[in-house]
């Protein structure tokens, strides 16, 4: 995982950042999911990790949570298929 992405996991790991700043992390981790995906790579165990945890937080917005939700299970059932 490079810096890029564990600035994407702490944007979402920190509980004092804005919804804004969780929705751009989210779009970002979106993408570059999307990169390992294209290039038949499993995605990093951080990046799932703090999808799945960000997801079950009861502090959050609930169309973020449903957006971290589905990013997850996309790319979840798409990493172990390729296994």
């Amino acid at each position: 995982m490079d810096s890029e992405e564990r600035k994407m996991v702490d944007a979402l790991s920190t509980a004092d950042g804005s919804t804004a700043e969780k929705e751009e992390a989210l779009k970002h981790i979106s993408e570059r999911l999307e990169e390992y995906y294209i290039l038949n790579l499993s995605p990093p165990d951080e990046l799932m990790g703090a999808l799945d945890r960000f997801s079950r937080r009861s502090d959050m917005d609930i169309a973020l949570k449903n957006k971290a939700r589905r990013l997850h299970k996309k790319y979840k059932s798409q990493s172990t298929s390729k296994r």
